[in-house]
């Protein structure tokens, strides 16, 4: 009789372990591959031209790395496991290939796209192959080491997020639509540029790093700037230095302060400007004017911002 119980005790264990093998394999991936292909939309439109060195309000002063050269793909299944990453890579004088064609077993995957720089050391993509939401876009630092502070390279940056995708069969996908990450900052300095400032420098606690899925911003106290070599504007007025610049991605509403470092050509510090209340959004333009050099020592210039940018535009003076 006690053997008889013992046996019974062991009919349910079984019928578990075969109910859990069941649902494991309701999950695995089908091992039949299938092909996929789509275009991506949205960054290429978005990119104005920027323009090069002249005092123009057309072109002005432009940071180096506005171009978009590389576009990542990266497919993860729902067990967050990357099962694809492909890279397109902008040939010189040629439009970046916009395309992707990969074969995957039948399932369900999560795509995530990103658009960025690797012209010039100026963006860096640091991929966390185990989450899809915890990779990093940070900037090249150190461009000119010859300053006493470091320096940033900015450039655009674009994002689609992930979105679940069932693929049954061969699937020809509707073009995805990256958005642009990255604010554009344009400084229209008003009165002409004194013959001793060969230098300006604009940042401060400027944010170096993007997390591009999640939009938190690294905790980052440094300081960095963007350089803007002025040796040819001199004496000149309305001059624009324009750069695309990161914004805080989870505090845009927050205005940021910004510091404007002037140095001579032999890379000497000799004049601080601040500008106040700097509102800058991912995707939006922000335009400042106003004079910088009078009093070119230690002082403060306030901006008043509108927030009404429904064509991408952000207007303040200082």
């Amino acid at each position: 009789m006690k053997r008889e119980i013992i046996v019974l005790a062991l009919v349910p264990m079984l019928f578990f372990g075969c109910k859990k093998q069941k649902d494991d394999k309701s999950t695995e991936q089908s091992s039949e591959m299938i092909q996929v292909k789509f275009s991506t939309e949205g960054f290429q439109q978005k990119i104005e031209p920027r323009g090069s060195k002249a005092s123009t309000i057309t072109s002005g002063i432009t940071a180096a790395g506005s171009e978009i050269s590389n576009l990542q793909l990266l497919v993860y299944d729902l067990q967050n496991k990357l099962i694809v990453r492909k890279e397109n890579i902008s040939e010189s004088s040629k439009q970046i290939d916009n395309t992707f064609t990969f074969e995957i077993p039948k399932g369900r995957y999560k795509i995530g796209l990103v658009g960025h720089n690797v012209n010039w050391s100026t963006m860096y993509f640091n991929i966390n192959e185990s989450n899809p939401l915890l990779h990093e876009l940070s900037v090249g630092i150190h461009a000119f080491p010859d300053f006493p502070v470091n320096t940033y390279y900015f450039s655009d940056a674009f994002v689609y997020k992930y979105k679940e995708f069932n693929f049954q069969s061969d699937t020809t996908l509707s073009p995805l639509t990256l958005n642009r990450l990255t604010s554009k900052l344009e400084i229209n300095i008003e009165d002409a540029i004194p013959e001793d400032i060969k230098f300006i420098l604009v940042g401060g606690k400027i944010n170096p790093i993007l997390s591009p899925f999640t939009g938190i911003t690294t905790n980052y106290n440094g300081k960095g700037y963007v350089v803007f070599d002025i040796g040819a504007e001199k004496l000149k007025t309305n001059t624009i230095l324009a750069t695309p610049i990161y914004p805080y991605l989870d505090k845009e509403d927050q205005p940021v302060q910004l510091e404007v470092l002037f140095f001579n050509s032999s890379y000497k510090q000799i004049g601080i400007k601040t500008i106040d209340k700097v509102v800058l959004k991912s995707n939006h333009i922000t335009k400042l004017n106003g004079k910088l050099f009078s009093n070119t020592s230690n002082g403060n210039l306030t901006t008043n911002l509108s927030l009404d940018y429904s064509k991408d535009i952000l207007i303040g003076s200082f």
